[in-house]
Parts: C-alpha cells; structure tokens; sequence
C-alpha cells in the first residue's frame, strides 16, 4: 500500500448484517430504504457487487473484505475459532492501516467467539477488539438484549460515542462495527424504532429493515454532521445476501438481480456516482483505500474505480478463475508442521504445537512430512459435519491425531473395539491416533500430556503389519529347526506370510541359513563340526547328510521371488549388521520383505539407516528392566515390533508396551491354550510358532487394527 495524500483520512465501517442491496430496489420493495437511498444519492454507491463462493455468511464476507480472498476453510466456515490465529499469513486491509499507524477498533454486538471473529481481528492489526461481553457493561440495561446480542440502537449509541473519543485524538483511526437486527429469519426490533412498520406490518422482516434503515441512516447522518465529518469516510456494506427469513419468498423471485450492498459516504461529495462496474467482495479493501489518502491491491481484490484495460482484464479473470485456486487460498492458515511434539492442556483445553495452540475438539490430518490441517465442529447448526464424519473421509494417506469429548466417542465404533470405547466413559476428552481410519492408540486425557515425535511417528505412521511368524521355517514333517526350503514350502502353503530363518557366516563370510555351528550342525547332519565351513563345503554336507534342503542366500532369493508374498524374519547371531547389510543386497525388495531382528537397542538406528521397513527388537539377550524397555521403545520410529520369551511377557511388559501402540511377539509358542492366555491376559499380539495354523484363533482386539 501506497500513500496518494498527504492527508489520511479517518474510516467508520458499518457491516450490515444481510442488508444486500436488493432491499433498496423501488420496484421490489417500494419505500422500504427510503432515509438510506437519501444518503446513497450522495455517496459513491457500487450497484453490481456479486456474491461469490466463500463469501455468503458474515465470516465469510468479512474476510473478503478485509482481505480480497474468499473464506476457505477445511470444515465448516463458521468453525475457526478454535484456531489461534485467523488467516495468519494473509495481508488485509487492518494489517496495512495499522502499519501506517491507524488506530483501528472493531465493536459487535455478538459474542468475539462466533466463528472466529474476534481473532480475525487480533491476528490482523486491531488494537480494540470489543464483543457482546465487552459491550454490555457499557449499557444502561444489560438485560436488553436479543437472541444475539445487542440491539443496534445500543450499539450504535456505543459506537458514536467511541467515535466522538477516536476523533478528538490525534491519530488516525478504523472504527468497524457489526448490526444485528436484520439477522434472519424473522430480524430483531430495537425498542427505539419498534413503531416503524413496512406496508401493513404483517411482514417482521421487513419491519426490521425498514427499522435499521432509520437507525443507519441517522448513526451516519450524526457521523458527516459531527465536528469531525470531514476526515471521515464512511463504509456502509451488506457483510452477505440475506439468508433464509420471512422476505426469501420475494427475494428469490429476483435471484438473478440480487447484489450485496457497498456505498462510501463522504461528508462533502462532490456528486453522488453509481458504480455500474461488476464486482465482488474481494474489491472492496482496495476500492476504498483511495478515499483514505491511499492506493493499493489488496488479495484477489481491484479498485472498481480504476477504469483502465489492465484493471478490467484483470478483475474479469479472477472473477472466472478464483473457484479454481481454494487450495492455494487455504495456504494462508499457516498450519503448523509437528517437529517435536505435541503438549495437551486439559484445564484450558488446547494442544500446542510449537509455539502455537488450537482449541478442542479437534481433529489434526498430518501427511508424510507431518504438516497439519486441522478441522474443527461447528456446534451452531443443526446438519453440519461432526469431526467423526471428517475422520470417515479421511484421504487414505492422512494420519490423524482426534481429540473429543468422551460423549461423542461412541461413533468411533467401526474403528475400535466397543468394550475399549465403553471404557472412556462419557465424562472428559479423549485422543485417538492413527492412520487411514485406523486407530493405533485411543485413550483418556486426564492432565497434561506431552507427545514425544517418536512416539507420534510410531504412532501415526503405517504401524508393524503384525502376521504370525513360523519359527525358523515352521515344523515340516514333525521337524523343527530346519531352516529349509521344505519347510517353507510347506507353511506356506498353510497360509504363513512371516518364517523366521537363522542365519550364520561360513568360513568365506556367505550366509547359510543355520543357527549354529555347534549344537544345530549335529542335529542337521548327525556329527559334530570341527569349526565352520565354506559355502562350497556346506552345499555338499546339505546334499550328502540333510534330510533337508537348507536354505542358502542364493537359493533363499530364487524361493522369494516365486513367493511374492513371503517376508523374511532374521535371527542372525553374530555379524548382525554385516549380514543385513548382505542381505539387503541379496534378497529381492528387501527393504520390505525382509524384517530384520535385533539384540541390542544401540543397533535401531543403524539397522534403520539401512532402509528397512520393519524391525523386531528380540528380548531374549538383553536382559534390562520393563521401564528401559519402554524408554528405548520412545526412542524408536516407524513400524516395529518387540519379541520377548513367554516368562516376560508375564511381567505385563506386553501389556504396558501394547498401551503405548508398540505391538509384540512372544516366542516359541505352540499350544493354542498359551497363545489364547497370553494374549487375552498380557496383551501379547502374536506369536512365533513351529506349528499353530496362522488362522488358528485369530485375535479380535489388538491384532486387528494393528494388522492389515
């Protein structure tokens, strides 16, 4: 924005609430704006301003004109309020004034919360930002109130008054206000003008308007009469088109010439002018900063007064292109990306995200890279989408942190199991956490909470696809251990997707799929080893003394890639890293058909970095406390899975990492009897087994929105 004047001049902006312009058309309303259409001879009147989409509700049409872009919200529009900040990287109207030092004061009768209106203000220069419950106070009698708010003559009264101080001052100055009375369905009657009536009076819409035309036309005539009239400017705008209310019958007779109302008085004109020129909400900013000693474009809007071809040429392609960019105009919320953590505050029910904080109800959408939209209800209005509906549409590829109230919980049923619903109970808020529909963590949030970003990660991300795991190839003909082809030959064709295989180096550093050179070589080939051997050597003992064909890394990627579906679980006792590493390298799209297994915490990273997908922390040679458990799983991200022994899974580590989203496996397991115990009572996911069909008393709880 740029100065044209040396003298800047002050600004009264009157948002009337659905007072469009159709209501002053002689041949559809005949008398019904008489004391306004005085006024509108003398001023500068635009008589072709369209209503466009994203403007048609107060909300939306003050933005459009404080900012020259439609309101485009990822819910509902009146929902923002639960955002801290109102279109934070947008530049309006109030952002320019106030840089240019004008003191600017917004005054409405209604409450600051509704839709967000009093932080569209806060966010954008305003020094004053008074609503319902700052006003009331002011009157005489509080009690004189509407279903709204206050009536327009107490308003008005304020507002002039506050007027007569801002121009006794020395600074320059925005004062905006909000009417009332005219909102539908049936509009409101201020005491002061109750006797006025449109035609027989039947009509109490049209009383009210008729009514507001005498209270706005004496509130500016005061304003232009005033010692001050002459460094004012004064805006009169229909925030929209009047919604449903005892006039819509008429009104939508002429939808086609139905147009919002936008004038600017001045106490001195030269000549009232009608502005013929088609235009929209978005001109309005920049049409009236010239009136104020100023010039300059403001969002999407034009000064509909600058008659040139640019100027035409430019207005008529945004007209036509602006439905087209919602996406690019939604980019003006700023959400934030989550890098950290997130930290709830039940007391003053926020969740804060860096330095920035939301109100809930609230559902957070995160895409990969764990930037945010966040989505909040709009109680006020019978039909409009709850966040569970948002959440049934949830892009596939979105992730999602809900927070709720308890009472509402019940319509996450087709997403979570009903018992662990019931047991939110119906008092309080509560968090679910997952992706694609697919809840990973639902619990209580009873006092602050923090949300470490690992955990989110773990938490939100695709978790662990949790399958049962045959036990080094699984049992094939009452024979366990082999690490063979014919084992996984054959518990594949029960169903197994997941075969653990043992893996150890030869003495030319191949792998061979064995779990020891010791006690396993004897029961593989029936005499002790004398040390290791090379693969060559290993090939022949397989041909002369194994009853079965073991598996070797060539011959394990030829079996994969006639198995698509099958993936590799590693036990890999010595060398782990630089047998991943061979591994990677050897075996087809290991990244994700190859889960590796490891033994020590220190080594996630490293096994991470090396690209695989999944991985399974094993217990069973690291022996550490339950609470060092937890701490390293904090630490960890992406999908994994933690296995542990039977006797440990009985200390309800199980339990108490399955509260955290961490899935786990207990090993080896073989009775249907212990499976069934120790997942209904410690929480355990799934097994590893030699011999337990996978499909074998499938688990209903945990298993299934952990599973694909």
């Amino acid at each position: 924005m740029t100065g044209i004047s040396s003298v800047k001049k002050n600004l009264v902006y009157i948002y009337a609430e659905s007072l469009e312009r159709t209501y002053f058309d002689e041949n559809i309303f005949p008398g019904l704006t008489s004391n306004l259409k005085k006024l509108e001879r003398k001023s500068t009147s635009f008589s072709n301003i369209s209503q466009i989409g994203g403007t048609g509700w107060t909300m939306g049409g003050i933005t459009a004109s404080q900012f020259g872009i439609p309101l485009i919200t990822p819910s509902h529009g009146n929902s923002m309020s639960g955002m801290d900040q109102f279109l934070p990287a947008a530049i309006g109207m109030g952002d320019l004034l106030s840089e240019a030092g004008y003191h600017l004061a917004f005054m409405g009768g209604a409450r600051l919360g509704f839709g967000g209106k009093g932080k569209l203000f806060s966010s954008h220069g305003f020094d004053e930002i008074l609503g319902l419950d700052e006003l009331i106070t002011q009157t005489k009698d509080p009690s004189y109130v509407s279903a709204w708010g206050l009536y327009d003559d107490s308003l008005l009264g304020l507002v002039y008054k506050r007027f007569l101080e801002l121009s006794a001052s020395e600074v320059n100055f925005g004062l905006y206000t909000l009417t009332l009375d005219t909102h539908g369905p049936r509009g409101h009657t201020s005491k002061s003008v109750r006797e006025i009536k449109y035609g027989d009076g039947s009509n109490s819409m049209l009383n009210t308007v008729a009514q507001s035309d005498r209270l706005l036309a004496e509130f500016i005539t005061k304003i232009m009469e005033s010692p001050f009239g002459d460094n004012t400017v004064i805006v009169l705008a229909s925030d929209h088109l009047a919604m449903e209310n005892g006039a819509t019958g008429v009104l939508m007779e002429f939808e086609k010439q139905r147009k919002n109302l936008f004038m600017i008085i001045e106490s001195d004109p030269k000549n009232g002018l009608e502005v013929k020129r088609h235009g929209t909400p978005l001109d309005i900013a920049p049409t009236i900063l010239p009136f104020l000693g100023f010039k300059g474009e403001i969002g999407l809007g034009r000064n509909l007064l600058l008659d040139t071809v640019q100027n035409r040429t430019e207005l008529t392609y945004i007209q036509n292109n602006v439905r087209y960019w919602n996406n690019s105009i939604s980019n003006f919320w700023s959400f934030p990306t989550i890098d950290r953590s997130i930290n709830i505050d039940i007391k003053n029910e926020l969740v804060h995200i860096g330095n920035r904080s939301f109100r809930f109800p609230i559902l957070i959408e995160i895409n990969e890279d764990f930037e945010t939209v966040m989505k909040f209800q709009f109680n006020k209005s019978d039909g409009q989408k709850s966040l569970i509906d948002h959440l049934n549409v949830i892009d596939e590829e979105k992730s999602f942190i809900l927070i709720d109230d308890c009472k509402n919980a019940q319509n996450l049923a087709e997403f979570a199991n009903p018992e662990l619903i019931d047991s939110l109970g119906l008092i309080g808020y509560y968090i679910a956490i997952g992706k694609q529909g697919k809840l990973s963590k639902i619990e209580n949030i009873t006092s602050k909470k923090e949300y470490a970003f690992s955990e989110l990660k773990r938490l939100v991300e695709p978790t662990f696809k949790v399958h049962r795991i045959a036990h080094a190839g699984g049992m094939v003909d009452n024979s366990t251990y082999t690490n063979s082809f014919e084992a996984l030959d054959f518990n594949i064709s029960r169903g197994f997707v997941y075969f653990e295989l043992d893996f150890s180096f030869t003495l030319d550093n191949q792998l061979v799929c064995l779990h020891d050179w010791e006690g396993s070589f004897r029961r593989s080939f029936g005499f002790d080893s004398e040390g290791k051997v090379n693969l060559a050597e290993f090939r022949s003992l397989v041909a002369a003394h194994s009853k079965f064909s073991k598996c070797t890394l060539d011959g394990l990627a030829t079996w994969m890639s006639e198995n698509p579906s099958a993936h590799i679980v590693t036990d890999v006792k010595a060398n782990n890293l630089k047998a991943l590493e061979l591994i990677l390298k050897e075996l087809p799209d290991a990244k994700y058909r190859v889960i590796p297994q490891i033994y020590k915490p220190e080594n996630f990273n490293s096994v991470k970095r090396l690209g695989f997908n999944q991985i399974i922390w094993t217990l069973y040679r690291f022996p550490i406390s339950n609470e060092e458990v937890i701490d390293w799983a904090d630490k960890f991200y992406g999908p994994f899975a933690i296995a542990m022994p039977t006797n440990r899974a009985k200390s309800k580590l199980a339990l108490q990492l399955s509260n955290k989203g961490v899935p786990t496996y207990a090993h080896t397991i073989n009775s249907v009897k212990v499976m069934n115990n120790i997942n209904n009572n410690l929480g355990v996911t799934e097994i590893f087994t030699d011999s337990i069909h996978p499909d074998r008393n499938l688990f209903d709880g945990i298993r299934d929105f952990l599973s694909d």
